[in-house]
């Protein structure tokens, strides 16, 4: 039987009766059918039949003793999904967490090891173009670059210079190795700086320079770039409190002039440069002396 909020209810002393025990409910107790039927206590309620039928499809008739509809129990289920998403919600976030660290580790050692060799290939083409100890490209580069102006050769001259530094035996020999490198270091940074753009400087070993001009090929400037060559070199070097001196000879050769292929313009270079050394150093030579030419005639003739 359910008992309305306001109904009356009494039994008569002198009428027959049954006692029945019941529970009545009210929407205040509804907390605890919750907790019972494992639903919040706010997704339930109790509604009045004098008060219409709900809508929701989640509602129970009840019934007055098997008659009229006395009131409605309604509830509102719980989300499946959204109860699974909260429970799994945390797993799954770690579960990810640890996949990502797991796959970032090798994937962080892989990028290492891929940085680590274009690194080291880098460094490997830079050692094999270029003078370890002045940072000058080296006698590979250099001979690339004369192979190349060679091969797209239409006519326009260019020039080899051949540099050697004076009395750097002296420096080596007095103050060490140390001293020397400090040298060839400050010489190569000038002659690099004093050569702009018109040419290519290259450390061929020991104390020995060549370079590559392309840029303003005339006696004139050929003569004044080299006297700047030789003035830079003379600057002393600061080492250790010290003051080292150097000088520098060049022998300037130029194409089509003194030769046609790679080996004779540099040997022309060459020999210029040690006739510079021959007429005192300190000194660039560019055409051939008047001995050298005649040498030449009398050799052509035979």
């Amino acid at each position: 039987v359910i008992v309305g909020e306001t109904e009356d209810f009494a039994i008569a002393a002198d009428e027959a009766h049954v006692l029945l025990a019941f529970t009545p409910y009210y929407e205040e107790n509804f907390a605890d059918l919750a907790d019972v039927l494992g639903l919040k206590p706010d997704t339930v309620q109790l509604i009045d039949a004098a008060d219409g039928a709900p809508t929701s499809p989640h509602a129970i008739a009840l019934p007055n003793n098997g008659g009229d509809t006395q009131a409605y129990f309604v509830w509102r289920p719980v989300q499946l999904g959204h109860m699974i998403a909260l429970h799994v919600a945390p797993f799954a976030a770690l579960s990810l967490l640890v996949l990502m660290i797991a796959l970032a580790i090798p994937l962080r050692a892989h990028a290492g090891a891929v940085a680590q060799l274009a690194e080291s290939e880098a460094r490997n083409r830079r050692m094999a173009n270029h003078d370890a100890l002045t940072g000058l490209p080296n006698r590979a580069q250099f001979d690339a670059k004369l192979e190349s102006l060679l091969a797209d050769a239409v006519g326009d001259p260019f020039a080899v210079m051949c540099i050697d530094l004076d009395k750097f035996k002296a420096v080596n020999d007095t103050h060490g190795h140390n001293a020397g490198d400090a040298v060839l270091t400050a010489v190569a940074d000038r002659f690099v700086r004093c050569m702009g753009d018109v040419g290519l400087v290259a450390r061929v070993g020991g104390d020995e320079f060549i370079a590559l001009i392309t840029k303003h090929v005339d006696a004139d400037h050929l003569a004044w770039l080299g006297e700047a060559l030789i003035d830079t070199a003379t600057r002393p070097v600061a080492f250790e409190g010290l003051q080292l001196r150097v000088g520098c000879s060049i022998g300037v050769s130029i194409w089509p002039r003194d030769g046609r292929s790679s080996v004779e313009i540099v040997a022309a270079a060459d020999a210029y440069l040690y006739e510079a050394k021959r007429a005192g150093r300190g000194r660039v030579t560019i055409t051939p002396s008047a001995a050298d030419m005649s040498n030449a005639q009398t050799a052509k003739a035979a």
